[in-house]
C-alpha cells in the first residue's frame, strides 16, 4: 500500500510531515481471531419459547397426576402420558444446551456439551414417541387380537413403560459405544478475514472462527441413531393406520399420533438440507433445529393432551365410552361392520350356550 506524504515549506527547526488522513500508516496487516458465537436476540428467543414449552409441559404433567382417576385421563393411560412430557421437557432443554455460550469453555468442555446435547435430544424423542406408540399398541392389540381372537391381553401399564425405557436403554447403549469406541476433538474453521470498519486505517482484519466437534467415525453412529428414531417412527404409522376405525367417544388417539409423525416427518426433511447448507452460519445452524424443536414438542403436546383436558373438563366420566368403530365418517361401512361383528358375536355367543350345556349333562 503505497501512502502520499505532504510537506510544508521549510521552516527553521526543519520540515513537518503530514500524513494522509491524518494518521500514521501501519506496516502491515494485523489478524484477529473472533470466535463465532449465537447472536444475543436468536439466544434470548428460543430460550424463552422453550421455557414456555416447559411451562405448558409441566401443566400438562401436572393436571395429568391430579386427574389421573378421572375416566379422560385414565383411559389415555396417564403414566404413558407422564413419560411423553418427560420426553418433550428433555427435547426442549437440548435447545438452552445447545445454546450455551462455549466462547470461554475448553475443548473438553465442548466435547461433553455435544455428547450431553444429542443425548436430550435422542432420548427425549424416544421417551415421547415410544410412549405415545405403546399407548396405541396396547389399543391396537386389545381389539385386533383379544376382540377377533378371543384372547385374553395382558399389557398393564409397566410392561408398556418397560417398552419405552427399553428405546431409550438402546440409545444409551449407541452413545456409550460411541464415547468409548470413538474420540471426540473439537475443530476450527476459519472463514474468509472481515476488515474491521471501526478503524479502517489500522489494518485490523477479523477472522471468524467456527468451533465444533467431530470425531472419526462419528457418522456411523449417528445413522445408527437415526436408524432406531426411523424404525420408531415406521412403527407408530403402522399402529395409527390399524386403530384408524377405533376411537374412545370424540377422542382419537391414531389420528393425533398420524398428525404428529407427519409433523416430524417433515421438519426432519426441511431442517437437515437447511443445515447442510447453512453449515457455517452460527446462528442459523442453531436457529433452524431448535425452532423446529420447540415447534414439534409443542405440536406433540396439544395433539396428545388438549383433546383429553377437552373431554376432561366438558364431559363428566360416564358420558365417555369405549367404541370399536370410528362414528363419522364411514356410512354404510360402519354399518356393515357392525352387523357383521354382531352376528359373529352371535354365533360365537350360540356355540358358547351349546358347550355350557354339554357340560352340565
Amino acid at each position: 500500500m503505497v501512502y502520499q506524504v505532504q510537506t510544508k515549506e521549510f521552516q527553521p527547526g526543519g520540515a513537518e510531515l503530514m500524513w494522509a488522513g491524518g494518521h500514521i500508516p501501519v506496516d502491515g496487516i494485523t489478524r484477529r481471531t473472533v470466535i463465532q458465537e449465537i447472536s444475543s436476540t436468536a439466544r434470548i428467543t428460543l430460550f424463552s419459547l422453550a421455557s414456555l414449552g416447559s411451562v405448558m409441559g409441566l401443566t400438562f404433567l401436572f393436571i395429568n397426576i391430579k386427574y389421573k382417576h378421572r375416566r379422560a385421563i385414565k383411559m389415555s393411560s396417564p403414566s404413558l402420558s407422564n413419560l411423553t412430557v418427560v420426553g418433550c421437557l428433555l427435547l426442549y432443554a437440548s435447545v438452552f444446551a445447545s445454546g450455551w455460550d462455549k466462547t470461554n469453555l475448553t475443548d473438553s468442555a465442548i466435547v461433553i456439551k455435544c455428547h450431553v446435547e444429542r443425548m436430550l435430544i435422542s432420548v427425549g424423542l424416544s421417551l415421547a414417541f415410544g410412549s405415545v406408540f405403546m399407548k396405541t399398541y396396547r389399543i391396537h392389540a386389545i381389539f385386533t387380537v383379544a376382540v377377533k381372537q378371543f384372547k385374553q391381553i395382558d399389557l398393564p401399564d409397566w410392561k408398556l413403560i418397560l417398552g419405552v425405557l427399553m428405546i431409550a436403554v438402546v440409545d444409551g447403549a449407541i452413545f456409550i459405544l460411541w464415547i468409548t469406541m470413538d474420540t471426540a476433538a473439537v475443530t476450527n474453521i476459519n472463514l474468509e478475514p472481515l476488515l474491521d470498519m471501526t478503524e479502517p486505517e489500522k489494518e485490523i482484519f477479523n477472522v471468524p472462527v467456527v468451533r465444533y466437534c467431530t470425531s472419526t467415525h462419528g457418522q456411523y453412529f449417528i445413522m445408527a441413531l437415526y436408524g432406531v428414531k426411523g424404525v420408531l417412527l415406521t412403527f407408530g404409522l403402522f399402529l395409527a393406520w390399524e386403530t384408524r376405525n377405533i376411537c374412545i367417544s370424540q377422542l382419537n388417539d391414531s389420528k393425533y399420533i398420524a398428525a404428529s409423525v407427519y409433523i416430524v416427518s417433515l421438519t426432519i426433511a426441511l431442517t437437515v438440507p437447511t443445515m447442510t447448507i447453512l453449515g457455517d452460519d452460527v446462528n442459523m445452524t442453531y436457529v433452524v433445529p431448535s425452532a423446529a424443536i420447540v415447534l414439534v414438542n409443542t405440536v406433540v403436546l396439544f395433539l396428545n393432551f388438549i383433546p383429553k383436558l377437552y373431554l376432561l373438563f366438558t364431559l363428566d366420566d360416564k358420558s365417555i365410552r369405549v367404541s370399536m368403530i370410528n362414528p363419522t365418517g364411514y356410512g354404510n361401512k360402519s354399518e356393515r361392520q357392525v352387523a357383521e361383528l354382531r352376528s359373529k358375536l352371535e354365533q360365537r355367543q350360540k356355540v358358547l350356550r351349546e358347550l355350557c350345556v354339554k357340560l352340565t349333562t
